[in-house]
């Protein structure tokens, strides 16, 4: 069994706003994007699933 001491470290600590911003970028699964709501600019997710009302 390897010593813990020949683990692989990491660069330093993450960045979590990095992490948030991947989420959230353009093509992400996340992807914000501005759109009317009820004829209000509204934040909404660009992939998001769609209505069952506009059936």
């Amino acid at each position: 069994m390897p010593d813990q001491d020949d683990a692989p470290v990491a660069d330093g600590d993450p960045d979590p706003m990095a992490a948030v911003m991947a989420f959230l970028a353009p093509g992400a699964p996340f992807e914000m994007g501005t759109e009317k709501v009820l004829g209000v600019p509204l934040q909404v997710f660009v992939q998001r699933a769609g209505s069952y009302a506009s059936c």
